[in-house]
């Protein structure tokens, strides 16, 4: 924004200024000015602040209010979502963002009484399925659902903004800005909610499910990277060379060898993790059709999925071939863009799922 008001200026008889929204200290003071409580003051200020969400942004709140401030403020934004819903999982996540602690996070939705009082494992769950990677450097084809902060080389337009908004609705993350490790941030959960629950097995299976929906399926990530607009279309031989058209898919279609090639290893992942997780499996079909189905909507972290194929779901989610290869796909870490692509097309459509997957 500065940078076009800058440009803006250069032609301009009478020079223009940024917003106050873009300065912390003046949109602050602006707010103080109403007289309202602190409460009310720090929830103005977020709400209208163009600031990016970042540590800094953290430090300017952490000096301007007091920690009960804050502690009420984060309860109220936090109750107004169940702890297992997309919505409280996108404010802890900024919560984080902001440089506020998991042991915070803690207090306020687990441990103190005039808190959340959210279940310990549940909280637990949601903090572990967040992309923890620490200092490591994110993969080139990470899919980009955030967005790009005040100031970027890249502006924003309309379409990008509406895809990072579907993106944000079918559920893609963004890595944490966070140093923290995956190990590290199970090490904290265990100090603070050890004694509530289990925290050593729930680590163990949440830590189990991040492995192998991630490490192991890297080699098939690498495959499927291959075959996006790097192949020469060849419509005369495959009726579908391109990943982007994989679920378009009908009986009698041709795939691209590198496409069929990636199904065929899809398959291979679908049947390890059944027989690596036959206990979860087994869990799994002895639940009601209603709790398969609130499951798969929890293990959803991806994917935009039509809402015919979810009521096929409903309809068929007694059958326990489709109901564990479900399972199976939704576990997978499908963060970048293409082996994003292969899973979607596949859980968007029955009968390449049916032929392909189970």
């Amino acid at each position: 924004m500065k940078k076009a008001i800058d440009w803006a200026n250069t032609i301009l008889h009478k020079p223009i200024h940024l917003t106050e929204r873009t300065d912390n200290e003046k949109l602050l003071k602006r707010i103080r000015k109403l007289g309202i409580s602190d409460y009310h003051v720090l929830k103005s200020f977020l709400t209208l602040t163009m600031q990016a969400e970042d540590f800094a942004l953290g430090e300017f709140v952490r000096k301007k209010f007091s920690p009960d401030v804050i502690k009420a403020y984060y309860t109220e934004e936090f109750k107004e979502y169940g702890v297992n819903m997309m919505g409280f999982h996108s404010r802890l996540s900024r919560f984080f963002n902001l440089g506020f602690s998991i042991e915070k996070a803690c207090a306020i939705c687990v441990l103190d009484v005039s808190g959340c009082r959210f279940d310990a494992n549940d909280f637990a769950e949601t903090v572990l399925s967040m992309e923890w990677t620490g200092a490591e450097k994110h993969a080139e084809n990470e899919i980009q659902s955030a967005y790009n902060e005040p100031g970027s080389e890249e502006p924003e337009t309309v379409h990008s903004q509406f895809g990072k908004i579907m993106m944000k609705m079918a559920g893609v993350q963004e890595n944490m800005k966070s140093n923290l490790s995956y190990e590290e941030v199970a090490a904290i959960l265990e100090r603070q909610l050890g004694d509530l629950i289990d925290m050593k097995q729930l680590i163990k299976q949440e830590k189990e499910a991040y492995d192998e929906s991630g490490d192991e399926l890297n080699e098939l990530l690498s495959k499927v990277m291959e075959t996006g607009a790097g192949v020469k279309p060849d419509v005369t031989k495959y009726t579908i060379d391109d990943l982007d058209y994989l679920i378009l898919w009908e009986e009698g279609d041709s795939l691209h060898p590198r496409i069929e090639d990636a199904m065929l290893r899809l398959k291979d992942f679908v049947a390890k993790f059944e027989r690596n997780n036959q206990d979860l499996c087994n869990l799994f079909q002895v639940y009601t059709d209603h709790q398969k189905i609130v499951k798969l909507i929890q293990s959803n972290h991806f994917f935009f999925i039509r809402k015919e194929m979810w009521d096929y779901y409903i309809e068929n989610i007694s059958e326990p071939e489709l109901s564990n290869a479900l399972l199976a796909v939704f576990s997978v870490k499908a963060d970048g863009l293409n082996i994003n692509k292969l899973c979607k097309a596949v859980l968007n459509n029955v009968d390449l799922l049916r032929k392909y997957i189970f």
